[in-house]
């Protein structure tokens, strides 16, 4: 059995072009925008539980980032970037979520008029991510390298006694 790589993914999501800034719309269209998002993170994560099978270890066991799948449920993913109060269901409501903070699947933030979503993918799972068409952007991740500057920084008392010299 040959080894599979995993990688994170940004995901852009984008409710309508005319959207504003996300921090500028009212809390109506905020909320509106939030729903949007969890429904296809939902999407997202469903896509990940159908190709569970092609993500094992060479030992055959289930990747360990893999046990917290649940495919019998929706479900309201915990931004703890941007914490909500829980709402108070709907009596009328048929649509049931359970509150589900994902090693796979995460909120990181508005930008601009569109939120993006951090994906935990199987390079032939983005391939099935980005046939949906339902997203403006899906971009592997990088990491950042380290800076090192040369310059040397003052404290303010330093800067004040180099131009009294």
């Amino acid at each position: 059995m040959f080894m599979l790589y995993n990688d994170y993914y940004i995901i852009s999501i984008l409710r309508k072009k005319s959207d504003i800034n996300y921090n500028d719309v009212s809390h109506k269209i905020q909320n509106i925008i939030n729903k949007l998002v969890n429904d296809k993170m939902n999407n997202i994560y469903d896509i990940i539980d159908d190709d569970k099978y092609i993500i094992v270890f060479e030992n055959g066991r289930l990747y360990k980032k893999l046990e917290e799948l649940e495919a019998n449920s929706l479900r309201k993913f915990i931004n703890k970037n941007r914490p909500q109060k829980l709402l108070k269901r709907s009596t009328t409501s048929t649509i049931d979520y359970i509150p589900i903070e994902s090693n796979l699947v995460n909120h990181i933030c508005p930008v601009l008029n569109y939120y993006t979503v951090k994906v935990y993918l199987l390079k032939e799972v983005v391939k099935k991510v980005k046939k949906l068409k339902i997203f403006i952007r899906v971009m592997k991740s990088l990491k950042l390298k380290e800076q090192k500057f040369k310059e040397k920084y003052y404290s303010v008392k330093e800067q004040t006694e180099r131009k009294l010299c």
